[in-house]
Order: structure tokens, then C-alpha cells, then sequence
């Protein structure tokens, strides 16, 4: 009598959560893990990884169990193909539960990896080396097993995803994949993030981190000072006079942050959410301008005077790129003014010519946004226009980011660096230009620890779009009840509260885009993987989730 073998295999399409992502087939011959076979889906073929095979005889229980279920054979294969190994599969098992996304898109990205020029760089080398260009190595086959994983640069949130599915996060995968082959991880940085700096001591991993540049002539300028004095251009007076004497400079200005952080010229006075801790965000609809916390959803009235003050000098903060290219325009007809922002270049290759000229040429003013923090440049002068963008961002890691983002600057520097804020009494501002993160770290962390924030939680965000706003908050309220519901049923404990929160629905950051209207609910979970997949199983697919995202709002 002919063996017969039963494959559980992973095929390499999307099966949208919850559905079942491991399919079984039968076959009339042995194929072991990780080997590329053909299946057939809905009369489709389609390529499918082994995942596991088990004789006949192992199967029989099971298989009365699905009596009603049809279980086809595989197609046949005239060419077999190993494509992942054992640790491989083991990646690939954790991604999919880790990040809760369907397993077939993430062996999709094994198999596109596996035949790029990365493939060899891994296959014989135990020490691997990750770069923000040289990222996809995580995903290699490392087949003599690994000794060490390097990580350069690991504050650089290049190593995110940013909006392409499945999402995940490079620095995470690497984590993971140093325990699989017990490698040692070292994480180099010249500003480790909060959870990198707890976990290295806490001993998962270690940290290089560089020396800071020093001998830099650092100011910080008060805005509020700026505009009692009568200036109410966005470019201060001692940073006029340092342009005008300087060769290059570059003006630094954080697109992120757009006009809905409520604030006041006069006392500095930030509109803050009192359960979260993050600065509440500025919506007009109508006749109605209010102010929503972007995590928990409470929401109040958007004030007329500051509460704090009452001075009528409130302001939305954000300033584009393309009002303080227009002012330095005038003020600075003589010298040659370049911008680097979405607006004008997204491609690569359009970056890189700017940057080629700017580099070429004297008597220059580049003003950039984000995408500039990313490139080799240095420069004379350094200005951020406005930190506030992004200090009172509502978001957790927005003090993070001020530092992060001043470290960066401050590398690409050489003589003179200017910050202009409405806020010169942050200790974030202070502690950065001093480069004083021990200090910052102990208060940040316990903060965080007091607020249940990473690194003592997990953030899971969940997003719905519709192009009605009533039809999409009223589908993001269902959900978070039946959460709730499911909640209790899988937890079967009263103090549930205690082990996941749950937060909103609520507008999200960029409340519009697109003509659709996008709703958040923010998940704050200290569950194990298992125990919170059983929460997110009743997601419905037309939502996205997102596990530590780069930005909780």
C-alpha cells in the first residue's frame, strides 16, 4: 500500500486575519519544511511553502475531526526547491503572530529576498551587519547560523516600514532573529531610543554608543522675546545675522507637525490631554473648533484665551517649508536658496541632484524637512525653524523625538546651531543641547512607567477609513465594544484593566486624507503575543493594525 503524506503549507498569497493562514494538503510523497511547492486555492494555483509534513497514519484523529472538509492533493511539481531553512521558519511563524499579518506576505518577502543580490552576502558570513540600505539582509537564510547582528544607526527610523504591508520594524525582526540563533546583538547609536537604552540594561542586548560632536556653538532663541520685540517673521534676529555671515546653512523644519497644536506666544502654555499626557490637537468642523486627544479621545473646547495666562496670543503652530523659502527669498536676494521637501522631490534621484548642486556651490541657504535627516550633509550653520512641531506632537515619543532629532542636526553641523521655540524652558530642549541623556533618560522612563508606555506595554494601533465621517466613527465605536466584550470572554479575570487598555476611537492625526475619514483605537497591552491575538482575532480585515507603530496618533 502507497504511503500517503499530509503537508501543512503556507501559501504565498494574502489570507486576510482571522482566517486560518496554514492550508492542508495531501501527497503521495515526502516533502520536507521549507520546500516551494504548487497548490491549488479556488481553482488558482498558487505557490505554497511546507511547512510540516506528517504521514497518514499520524493524521487519522485529526482528520475525523475535518471529515466534512475536502482535502485536496498538491500539484504536481516537476522541480522542487528548498527556499527557507529551520530558523527561517521559525522568523517567519513569529512575524506573522508578533505583527498579527497574514504569514503569506511575509514569506513573500523571504522569497523575493532570497533571489536578490543580498541572497549570497548571507548565506556564509555569522556576522551580519544592518544598515538602513542593507536592511532586507534580515530576511536571509544564514546558513552556517549567525555568532553577532550589528545593527548601524539603530535610532534611524528608516529601519520602519512606513505604510508598506505588512508592516514591521527591522531593529524588532533583528531582535528575534538574535535569539533564534542565540547571536549576540549589539545596537550602534549616537542617541539610543527609551526602550533600546532599557533594554540594553537590562541586559538583552548591548549598545555603542558615538561620541558627540563637541565644540559647537549651540543657542537656543525664544520666539515669545522674537515677538514682543516686534519680529514676527519666522526667522529670529540672531539667526538673520548668522545667515547673512554664513556660507552654507541650513534651515531645519519638521513637516510632521501641521497647524493644530494650540499654543501660546505669551507664556509657552501647550493644550495637554490630562489622562495621556500628550498635547491635544485642534479640529474646526463647521461651527465647531475643538480640541481631541488623539489617544483616548476625550475632547474640549478650543480656547479663545490661555487658560493658564489669559493672554489672547494663541497660536496653531506650522510652518511650511514654502512660506520660510518665500521669506528668506526676500530677506536674502543675493544668495541661492534650495528646498528639499515631499513637495518638491520624491524621487531618490531628484534628492540626490539637489544635493549634488548644493554641494557644488557657494553662498547657499538649503531649507529642508524631514527627508534631510536621512542624507550626508554638513554645514556651516544649522537652524531648526520652530522645535514646537515637534515637541507637541500627540504622540508618547514626542520628547524623544525632540532629542533624537536635535542629535542628528547637532552631527551634521560644524561651527553654529540655532533652535528657535515658544517653549525655551523645555528640559527636552535643554537636556539636548547639553547632551545631557542620562538625565533625560531617568526622567522619560518614569514617565513612561507612570503612564504605561513603552517600554512597559505594547502599543497596538487600529485604523479604519470611510469616506462618510459618521458611517467610519460609528463602525470605530462597534468595534471597540466588541472588543471590550471579547476582552472579558478571553481573559475571564475582573482585573483585565491591568493587563490591556483601550483607548478612543478617535480622530486620527491627519483626521482626512485622501477623501476618506481615518479613526484610531489605541491598544496598550502587557498580554503575551497569544493572549492578545485572542483580542485582535475579531478585528475585522477592512481595519489595519499596527504593532508598535512609528506614531501612535
Amino acid at each position: 500500500m502507497e504511503l500517503m503524506y499530509i503537508l501543512n503549507v503556507i501559501p504565498l498569497i494574502k489570507i486576510p486575519r482571522p482566517n486560518s493562514q496554514i492550508l492542508s494538503y495531501f501527497s503521495i510523497s515526502r516533502i520536507n519544511p521549507g520546500f516551494l511547492i504548487k497548490v491549488s486555492i479556488r481553482n488558482r494555483k498558487v505557490d505554497a511553502v511546507v511547512l510540516e509534513c506528517r504521514s497518514m497514519d499520524q493524521e487519522k484523529l485529526r482528520l475525523k475531526k475535518y471529515a466534512d472538509f475536502e482535502i485536496k492533493p498538491i500539484e504536481k511539481n516537476k522541480i522542487l526547491k528548498q527556499i527557507l531553512n529551520e530558523n527561517q521558519i521559525k522568523l517567519l511563524i513569529w512575524l506573522s503572530e508578533y505583527y498579527f499579518a497574514p504569514i503569506g506576505l511575509f514569506a513573500r518577502i523571504f522569497l523575493a529576498k532570497k533571489s536578490s543580490s543580498f541572497a549570497k552576502a548571507t548565506e556564509d558570513n555569522p556576522h551580519l551587519t544592518l544598515t538602513p540600505k542593507t536592511k532586507g539582509l534580515v530576511f536571509g537564510s544564514f546558513g552556517r547560523g549567525l555568532k553577532s547582528i550589528t545593527v548601524e544607526d539603530s535610532e534611524s527610523d528608516l529601519y520602519q516600514s512606513w505604510g508598506r504591508k505588512p508592516y514591521y520594524n527591522v531593529k524588532d525582526i533583528a531582535i528575534q532573529l538574535a535569539k533564534i540563533h542565540n547571536a549576540k546583538l549589539i545596537l550602534k547609536t549616537s542617541l539610543p531610543s527609551i526602550e533600546d537604552h532599557y533594554g540594553a540594561k537590562n541586559n538583552s542586548y548591548f549598545l555603542q554608543i558615538q561620541n558627540p560632536k563637541s565644540k559647537i556653538q549651540k543657542t537656543i532663541v525664544d520666539m515669545r522675546e522674537e515677538m514682543k520685540n516686534g519680529n514676527f517673521s519666522p526667522i529670529s534676529t540672531i539667526l538673520k545675522e548668522k545667515l547673512e555671515n554664513s556660507n552654507k546653512s541650513i534651515l531645519f523644519i519638521a513637516r510632521r507637525g501641521t497647524s493644530t497644536i494650540v499654543l501660546c506666544r505669551e507664556c509657552g502654555y501647550i493644550a495637554k490631554c490630562r489622562s495621556c499626557d500628550v498635547p491635544m490637537v485642534y479640529h474646526e468642523e463647521k461651527s465647531s473648533r475643538r480640541l481631541v486627544c488623539h489617544h483616548c479621545g476625550k475632547d474640549d473646547i478650543a480656547p479663545v484665551l490661555c487658560p493658564n495666562c489669559k493672554s489672547i496670543k494663541i497660536k496653531y503652530l506650522g510652518a511650511g517649508t514654502q512660506k520660510v523659502e518665500s521669506e528668506i527669498k526676500k530677506l536674502f536676494p543675493d544668495k541661492k536658496v534650495f528646498r528639499l521637501d515631499g513637495d518638491i522631490s520624491e524621487k531618490p534621484t531628484e534628492q540626490q541632484k539637489i544635493i549634488t548642486e548644493l554641494k557644488n556651490s557657494d553662498n547657499t541657504i538649503l531649507i529642508g524637512s524631514q527627508m534631510i535627516l536621512n542624507k550626508d550633509l554638513d554645514t556651516d550653520l544649522m537652524a531648526i525653524i520652530s522645535i514646537d512641531t515637534i515637541l507637541n506632537l500627540p504622540d508618547f515619543k514626542s520628547s524623544e523625538r525632540v532629542f533624537q532629532t536635535i542629535n542628528q542636526l547637532v552631527n551634521m553641523t560644524r561651527n553654529k546651531f540655532i533652535i528657535q521655540t515658544y517653549n525655551a524652558d523645555s528640559k527636552t530642549i535643554k537636556y539636548a543641547i547639553e547632551n545631557n541623556f542620562n538625565t533625560f533618560y531617568n526622567e522619560e522612563i518614569e514617565a513612561r512607567k507612570k503612564y504605561n508606555y513603552p517600554p512597559f506595554s505594547e502599543i497596538i494601533k487600529l485604523s479604519y477609513s470611510h469616506k462618510d465621517f459618521t458611517i467610519a466613527k460609528n463602525d470605530a465605536l462597534i468595534l471597540k465594544n466588541k472588543l471590550e466584550q471579547q476582552i472579558r470572554t478571553q481573559l475571564k479575570i475582573e482585573s483585565w484593566k491591568l493587563k490591556i487598555n483601550l483607548f478612543g476611537p478617535s480622530p486620527a492625526f491627519v483626521p482626512k486624507e485622501k477623501g476618506t475619514y481615518k479613526w484610531n483605537i489605541i491598544i496598550k497591552s502587557q498580554l503575551t503575543t497569544e493572549e492578545r491575538n485572542k483580542i485582535l482575532i475579531i478585528v475585522p480585515p477592512t481595519w489595519e493594525i499596527e504593532v508598535n507603530p512609528a506614531m501612535a496618533g
